[in-house]
């Protein structure tokens, strides 16, 4: 019920109870699922309290997703709101997208029909700079043991350093 506030909707638009995870050696994440694209689209964070809420309970990110998609080869939208490490949102981020795709086979949130299951996120839709993300996950026993992430972004700029 606080998170609803912080991102602008709802209480009804947060689907599961929400969730801390991690992304090895990276960033924590909180975990939060929502209904809809709608939903996804009509986020507007209050990012001094986002980054409030992330300090006080030891994340460093708060990611956004919803497992519909407009794309059948997508497999969630997301969206990743980063201002207690300094960027109000990332518009394409491996640690993120690993925590996601960690805590959507966990929780069976996605029937991947595969011994190793690979999420495609769709991300930075509503920033102007879409990403597709993907994570391969490698399961052993049941549980995710090896991850690779990657994907294409969008450029926003461009220089050049001179070392002297």
């Amino acid at each position: 019920a606080e998170v609803a506030p912080l991102l602008g909707i709802g209480v009804g638009a947060i689907l599961e109870p929400l969730a801390i995870e991690a992304a090895s050696a990276d960033f924590t994440h909180l975990v939060v699922r929502v209904d809809s694209l709608a939903t996804i689209g009509e986020v507007a964070p209050d990012h001094a309290a986002v980054a409030d809420l992330c300090r006080r309970i030891g994340a460093d990110t708060l990611a956004v997703f919803t497992t519909e998609t407009r794309d059948p080869e997508v497999t969630i939208r997301c969206r990743d709101f980063c201002p207690a490490v300094g960027t109000p949102e990332a518009a394409a981020t491996g640690t993120t997208n690993r925590a996601l795709a960690c805590h959507l086979v966990r929780r069976g949130l996605v029937d991947f029909g595969a011994d190793d299951p690979v999420v495609v996120a769709a991300q930075g839709v509503e920033m102007g700079r879409p990403s597709v993300i993907r994570t391969e996950v490698t399961m052993v026993d049941g549980l995710p043991t090896d991850l690779r992430v990657g994907g294409v972004a969008t450029r926003t700029s461009e220089s050049t350093t001179r070392l002297w």
